[in-house]
């Protein structure tokens, strides 16, 4: 059993011959629906679309769907969308802290256990 792994039977590719050919439907459909129990529409429906793919186009190369840019560099940006950011989430943080400036300092001062910085910040 070994030995089939190690050292399979194999065809050299020069003495093999592949020609495409038009699928045979009637073996196909000897095959699949007579012998294996298979569905005749659906096994007729997938041999239309094997006719379908035969008759239609070349595959497109990969390089088609990709255009080659003109400028190496990334674009400039104004750093609008960055300041928006900022913005936004400072204004997120001083609304949850109530306005205070938020942090452990300003729990502190509501709460009258004071803290030095909080001592700092009542003068």
């Amino acid at each position: 059993m070994r030995a089939l792994f190690e050292t399979p039977v194999v065809t050299p590719s020069a003495e093999v011959e592949l020609k495409w050919s038009d699928p045979d439907e009637a073996g196909i459909l000897e095959f699949l629906v007579e012998q294996k129990g298979f569905s005749a529409d659906r096994i007729a429906g997938g041999i239309a679309k094997l006719k379908k793919l035969r008759t239609g186009g070349q595959q497109m190369r990969m390089d088609a769907f990709f255009k080659p840019s003109t400028s190496a560099a990334p674009p400039a940006s104004s750093g609008v969308k960055r300041a928006a950011e900022d913005a936004k989430a400072a204004a997120k943080a001083a609304a949850k802290s109530g306005g205070k400036g938020g942090g452990k300092g300003a729990a502190a001062g509501k709460s009258g256990a004071g803290s030095a910085s909080a001592a700092k910040k009542k003068k």
